[in-house]
């Protein structure tokens, strides 16, 4: 039975992680195809193309000369964590253009709110994309408990649909009380 649970739960991860990954990449794109939609200019348009990509650059950047060695060292704490942050917004702000500046701070008011977004998107992806699981390959530890956060939601929502579905009515108050049910025989 345990075998059983872990190859359903190994499924399970392998099923899920691509498609939540492909999600959250189609939901920065969304974001970036929502901004440009609602400008309808080719000048705006330019202008969150650049920041995507500066922000994207930023996050490889600083991932690569900063957070992995802290990771390494266990030392990467939320004090570092805003410090990272901050490094990358000053990235993409470097990258972007002094046009590309002005029209985003002009048309979306705070730049460095505003990379943000994009910069904490674009963590997440690059988060997502790392945490991919290809079949044969073994569990880690944070797979391990998001694999078990997914089959202990999921087993909850087969049990609920069970209890709905099976039990008569007298019977789903005394069972949410978990008082003892006389057997129907």
């Amino acid at each position: 039975m345990n075998e059983f649970l872990h190859t359903l739960l190994q499924a399970v991860i392998v099923a899920a992680v691509p498609v939540i990954t492909g999600g959250i990449i189609k939901g920065i794109s969304a974001l970036v195809k929502y901004f440009s939609v609602k400008t309808d200019n080719d000048t705006a348009k330019k202008y969150l193309a650049a920041a995507e990509e500066a922000a994207r650059r930023a996050v490889t950047y600083v991932s690569q000369t900063y957070v992995d060695a802290l990771k390494k060292s266990d030392k990467f704490t939320k004090e570092n964590q805003e410090e990272a942050l901050n490094r990358a917004v000053e990235k993409a702000t470097n990258l972007l253009t002094h046009e590309a500046v002005l029209f985003l701070e002009g048309a979306y008011g705070d730049l460095t709110e505003f990379l943000k977004t994009y910069i904490e998107a674009e963590v997440r992806g690059q988060k997502q994309q790392n945490s991919t699981m290809k079949p044969g390959e073994p569990f880690t530890a944070e797979l391990k408990e998001a694999a078990a956060a997914t089959a202990a939601a999921t087993a909850a929502a087969v049990a609920q649909a069970a209890i709905s579905k099976e039990v008569p009515d007298g019977y789903r108050d005394a069972i949410r009380r978990g008082a003892e049910i006389p057997h129907p025989c």
